[in-house]
């Protein structure tokens, strides 16, 4: 469990335009796993709750691999 919280988010400073400006962002409380979610993990939560799989890219025929490209 995370608790939320405000902080200064960005660079002043920063040459890269995605960093500026600095801005006060407040994130609410969650939850998260020690451990990544795998494929093989979120297939059996899809197929438990008629969720459809997002297409996953080139390692999607790999269970032991995390889940990205949500």
């Amino acid at each position: 469990w995370v608790p939320g919280g405000s902080f200064v988010m960005g660079n002043p400073l920063s040459l890269n335009a995605n960093e500026r400006p600095e801005h006060n962002v407040t994130v609410k409380p969650f939850a998260i796993s020690a451990y990544e979610v795998t494929v093989a993990d979120y297939r059996r939560f899809a197929t438990a709750t008629g969720v459809k799989m997002p297409r996953l890219g080139p390692l999607a025929d790999q269970d032991n691999v995390p889940m990205t490209f949500l």
